[in-house]
Order: C-alpha cells, then sequence, then structure tokens
C-alpha cells in the first residue's frame, strides 16, 4: 500500500518499469472455480513476469465472475484469485478496480480484502497509485476509474443472481450513473489529479 493515493514507490536501480496489464481474470462461480484458460494463462504470467522482473498486475475489472463477491470472506477470492495466480512472479502487488460484474456483487468486500491478502490493492472505489523508475527517477502514476460509478452498469439487474443476471432481458445503455453525486464526485477527483500530473 506504500504506493497508494499520495505515496510513490521508488525503482532506481531500472531504466524500465514493467508490469502486467489484465482484465477479465474472475474465474467461475461453479466448482472448480477457475477455468482451464485462467490457469494456463497464470502460469505464463508466472514465467514471463520471472524473465521481465515485473514489478506489479493492473487489474482492470471483473476480478469476480459473474456476480462478485458477497462478503470480504468469500471464498472466491481463494479459489478464483490467491490459489490460481501464484509463483514469486505474481507475490507482488495486484491494483485492482471493479468492472461491471464485480458490481453485481458487493464492492465494500473486495475492497476490505485489500487487509486480507498480501497482494490484493484495492483500497477504494477509485485511487492512484504512483512508482518512480530509473536514475532520473521518471514518475509514472496510474488512476484507477471505476466506469461503472461514472456511467451505469451494463445490465438493469439489481443483487441478482448468476442466472438472472445471465438471462435478464433488459439491457439498460450505460448512459446514466447509479448515483449522479459519487460519479461527479469521482469525475472530479479525476480532473484534480490529471490537473496535478
Amino acid at each position: 500500500m506504500a504506493c497508494v493515493n499520495n505515496g510513490i514507490c521508488y525503482r532506481n536501480n531500472s531504466e524500465n518499469l514493467a508490469f502486467f496489464l489484465l482484465g477479465d481474470t474472475g474465474g467461475l462461480p461453479v466448482y472448480p472455480y477457475s477455468t482451464y484458460a485462467q490457469n494456463v494463462i497464470a502460469k505464463s504470467l508466472s514465467k514471463i513476469g520471472l524473465e521481465n522482473n515485473i514489478e506489479f498486475t493492473v487489474s482492470a475489472g471483473d476480478n469476480i465472475y459473474f456476480t462478485g463477491v458477497t462478503d470480504e470472506f468469500d471464498q472466491r477470492f481463494q479459489t478464483s484469485f490467491e490459489r490460481v495466480y501464484k509463483g514469486s512472479a505474481l507475490e507482488k502487488p495486484w491494483y485492482l478496480i471493479a468492472g461491471n460484474h464485480d458490481h453485481f456483487g458487493n464492492i465494500s468486500g473486495e475492497i476490505a480484502y485489500t487487509n486480507q491478502s498480501q497482494r490484493w490493492t484495492y483500497p477504494a472505489s477509485y485511487y492512484k497509485f504512483s512508482y518512480a523508475f530509473g536514475e532520473n527517477s521518471t514518475l509514472v502514476e496510474f488512476l484507477m476509474i471505476d466506469t461503472i460509478i461514472l456511467c451505469g452498469n451494463t445490465r438493469d439487474v439489481t443483487e441478482a443472481g448468476f442466472l438472472d443476471m445471465l438471462f435478464a432481458s433488459v439491457d439498460k445503455n450505460p448512459n446514466t450513473p447509479k448515483d449522479p453525486v459519487a460519479a461527479n464526485a469521482q469525475l472530479q477527483w479525476i480532473k484534480e489529479h490529471l490537473n496535478d500530473s
């Protein structure tokens, strides 16, 4: 968490900053809770990560398919993340943000899991993390934004189960946020941080 918000992680001994950018990594809501492709990709990431000295992973949403988690103690954290993405190259910070599938569950649970994992880093609905690298400490700032808060979700399903979500007949055009005040607060935060960069 040292790199989050106003903190900066320094990597002065490296002239580049190597990291993974992933999305849709959330496994399955039924046994075995991970997919064949997910496991193959995890092994490849581990190998490539070692070869390229990866510093961290950015996960762009859909962390837990299909309907997110119930709370910070949900076993899906273990079965679809911790036990899948393993190996020394992947035992580094994972900076996560919610996707539409995560929003069908408990986002607060995903955020709270940050306090239970050595690498799951999701401290708030939106946040910033920063790294500086090279002799001149080139600064890179990452703004992790929640587009569902900004625009609304893609299905008009509230607290739905897996089958309800999958077979919902009413699609919602995500052109309006569920909470305009929260959307505006995030938008102002984005503008402030872009102006400060």
